[in-house]
């Protein structure tokens, strides 16, 4: 998990989260844990015991236990399922204690929470009006329980699925290591596709590996031989019907359909869209392999379901099934200094990025717009007057000019998926990420040269009227391009 992405999911969370006022589970998606189907709890009496300590905090009378592991194996405490626990236990016995964590800061003294979460929750709980949700539990009332039902960790961190005892109400909870203790850094409330896909994935991975987290990546269970997949919660019911069908009909699959391999990921990254109901997820099975599958949600109510799983297959870069045309008449952008010039249409225009912001040692030279004008006036009144009801427009192409080693390329622009093809005399790399494609092509003059274009429309759900202003456009512009060394 990186800083960035966390500072955006708590604060998105709470503006996300209006159904959570309502009290309970608000928006949360609907997500019954398997084998957890009693009726739900909720503590409306305060307990009458002496105030809990830090060092107390797992509620000592058996029938009041608020957290319990769903494996009968003695849980590690340093573990990442062992902090998850051993934090909630102190939670909710406090809160159903009487005492009123969020108002007294409490939380503050948890040896269980990273400096970074404790930050972002205080900057968080400045801004609530009233009515607002408690971000820890992703609802306004106190559950009974909460139960750990999914646990994966990588390299990168350790994700850990947190059900509560009411119907659909989850969250997902990030570690990250700092020496030998798992520290809480961000509490995932589901507002979102984006969000259901992390819960969903946590679950899955988690089930198949061992039940306290990965250790030794020991497989101990498939929740596809299992059927667990069918109460899991997170999946509609014609995926469930869909999947049920292919188990029987075909004995089997040759990929399991919601990994799209034949083996476990090393880790996972979810991002939002690329259309409104959709998550993409980026399964990693090497430092150089991954694929990425594309989630379609349904709702319920406020509840999300995924209801489709794509894994679109990446097409093969083929200049030759594009028709070439003639570019003499076209616009010449040329620049001296740097050694290259290339054409673009009539009727288009290029705009040069404002770089003035970047580091002094930033390997861009120049970053350059080019799009037809219509295009370059629309993003123009979109910055003057922005209309969230309307889909943003984007410069149809991306030029970055790069002077850099092999090496610092591959770290400014990191990719799973590069093909290399013989073209016009130079060798272009094409890099294709979701909803982005890049086409790359180095100096023959001077190797440290690189012309980056980036297209962000063909491949993009909703930009399809300007993905067909770039086709017909790409390749002929591509076979412009010529290097004349620079100064």
């Amino acid at each position: 998990m990186t800083r960035k992405s966390l500072v955006s999911v708590l604060f998105i969370a709470s503006l996300l989260l209006t159904g959570c006022a309502s009290g309970r589970a608000g928006v949360l998606p609907a997500a019954s844990a398997a084998g957890n189907d009693a009726a739900s709890a909720v503590i409306e009496a305060e307990v009458q015991s002496p105030s809990t300590s830090m060092a107390d905090l797992i509620p000592a009378e058996p029938e009041m236990e608020s957290v319990k592991a769903s494996e009968p194996a003695a849980v590690d405490p340093n573990s990442p399922r062992g902090v998850v626990e051993a934090f909630y236990g102190w939670y909710l016995k406090t809160a159903r204690n009487g005492e009123n964590i969020l108002s007294l800061r409490s939380y503050r003294q948890s040896p269980y929470l990273s400096d970074y979460l404790i930050k972002t929750t205080d900057y968080l709980l400045d801004s609530f009006n009233n009515g607002a949700y408690d971000p820890f539990l992703c609802a306004q009332d106190t559950p009974y329980e909460m139960t750990v039902d999914g646990v994966f960790t990588s390299e990168t961190g350790s994700r850990v699925l947190v059900r509560s005892d009411w119907e659909g109400h989850f969250l997902t909870v990030g570690l990250y290591q700092q020496g030998e203790d798992w520290l809480i850094d961000e509490i995932r409330c589901p507002a979102s596709p984006a969000d259901t896909a992390w819960a969903f994935y946590t679950w899955y991975l988690g089930y198949a590996l061992h039940p306290h987290g990965m250790a030794n990546g020991e497989i101990s269970r498939n929740a596809l031989a299992d059927k667990a997949y069918r109460s899991s919660g997170f999946l509609s019911q014609r995926l469930v019907d869909e999947i049920d069908s292919l188990l029987t009909n075909q004995g089997g699959f040759n990929a399991d359909p919601i990994l799209g391999a034949q083996t476990t990921p090393l880790d996972f990254w979810v991002d939002a869209g690329p259309g409104d109901h959709e998550a993409t997820v980026r399964l990693q099975y090497g430092p150089q392999s991954a694929r990425y599958a594309r989630l379609v949600m349904e709702t319920t109510g406020s509840f999300w379901k995924i209801d489709q799983i794509h894994f679109d297959e990446i097409p093969a870069f083929d200049p030759a099934g594009a028709e070439m045309v003639d570019t003499s008449n076209w616009q010449e952008l040329k620049d001296e200094q740097l050694g290259f010039s290339l054409r673009f249409p009539q009727g288009w225009v290029s705009e040069d990025a404002d770089l003035s912001a970047n580091p002094a040692d930033d390997t861009m030279q120049r970053s350059i717009y080019l799009m037809p004008a219509a295009d370059a006036s629309k993003i123009q009144a979109q910055k003057a007057a922005p209309d969230p009801s309307m889909p943003a427009v984007v410069p149809t192409l991306y030029l970055d000019v790069q002077r850099a080693t092999a090496e610092q390329l591959a770290a400014y622009y990191p990719t799973d998926s590069r093909e290399r093809v013989e073209w016009q005399g130079n060798v272009l790399w094409v890099e294709r990420e979701p909803g982005v494609v890049r086409y790359v092509l180095q100096s023959p003059l001077n190797p440290d040269l690189w012309l980056v274009f980036i297209d962000r429309v063909s491949e993009y759900a909703g930009r399809e009227a300007q993905a067909a202003d770039l086709d017909g456009v790409l390749l002929p512009m591509l076979a412009s391009v010529s290097f004349t060394g620079g100064q």
